[in-house]
This record gives C-alpha cells, sequence and structure tokens, in this order.
C-alpha cells in the first residue's frame, strides 16, 4: 500500500479503472497513482444482481472504489480514467439512472464528491494507454482470484448502507 502521511491532505492524484465479466464473476482493476507513486488494486464479486450487468458492473465498482480510497488517503481532487463513458454521464445527469446500481453509483459518488473533487477523463479502450490497460488486465486477473484491495471490508461496509 501506498504509504501517505494521513494527518494532512493531497492534491490530485489519478486513478486509471476498468471492469471485467466472466461466469457470473465481476472482477474490478484499478490502478491509483499519487505524487509519483502507484498501487495496484484488484477484487472480485460475485452476485446475481452485478452479473446482469456484466461488465459494467465492474466499471462503476472500479470508479466507486477508487473514489473510496482516495477518500481514505485524503487527495483533495481525483482524476478518473475510464473508458465506458457511461461512469461520466450517469454523473452528471446526461444519462438516466434506470437501473438500482447505477443510482447507487450516482449516490455514492456524489456523497464522496462533497470530500474529493472528482473528474473523468475518458481513453480509448485497448487503445495503447499503459494504466488502462493495466487496469484492464487487473481486473481480468481478479476474476482468477488474484486480489488485492486496501479498505475493501470498509468499502463493502459502506456499499451495503447506502444500498438500503
Amino acid at each position: 500500500m501506498i504509504e501517505f502521511d494521513m494527518s494532512q491532505n493531497f492534491g490530485t492524484a489519478n486513478a486509471y479503472t476498468d471492469g471485467s465479466f466472466r461466469d457470473g464473476i465481476v472482477g474490478i482493476g484499478v490502478v491509483f497513482e499519487f505524487d509519483g507513486k502507484s498501487e495496484e488494486m484488484a477484487f472480485r464479486i460475485e452476485s446475481q444482481e452485478l452479473a446482469v450487468h456484466r461488465n459494467v458492473s465492474g466499471e462503476i465498482y472500479a470508479v466507486m472504489y477508487a473514489v473510496f480510497y482516495a477518500y481514505k488517503v485524503k487527495v483533495k481532487r481525483l482524476r478518473v480514467f475510464h473508458d465506458y463513458s457511461g461512469l461520466a454521464h450517469w454523473v452528471s445527469g446526461e444519462w438516466k439512472t434506470k437501473t438500482n446500481l447505477t443510482r447507487l453509483y450516482k449516490s455514492f459518488v456524489e456523497h464522496f464528491s462533497n470530500n474529493v473533487e472528482i473528474e473523468f477523463v475518458k481513453v480509448d479502450a485497448h487503445k495503447g494507454d499503459v494504466l488502462n490497460n493495466l487496469a484492464d488486465k487487473l481486473a481480468k486477473e481478479a476474476l482468477e482470484g488474484n486480489v488485492f484491495a486496501p479498505y475493501f471490508e470498509e468499502f463493502a461496509e459502506f456499499v451495503n448502507k447506502l444500498r438500503k
């Protein structure tokens, strides 16, 4: 885990996010960059509710986790690099949140935007962006059980409370 001085707030961090799906399992990959350091994070979720949305569930959960992680390490501004345009459109209101998952996502991001300024940056999928490709690889590896995600239990607990 990146070592931060938790007594102070930090400037801008970048998070490259991606999701994957196979056989009812959602894989999540995040590459978090700050102050010349980077950390790779990945986890998986087995859920019938999320499986309906396939890899979009992973895309959504990757952004939510990146935002939560930024909050936990006291980053003031987070640039989220993503390859699925809906992630920005649901938050901005350009797209309607028609499902429980997209409503949860928008509520989650809005909640943390009081503490972390969030900017969405669209990148092309599989077009040579090294860190986006790494996030994609991490999401796929998470499907195989290769997982590492600091604060995951706290993240999952918060998501479950918000869902109710």
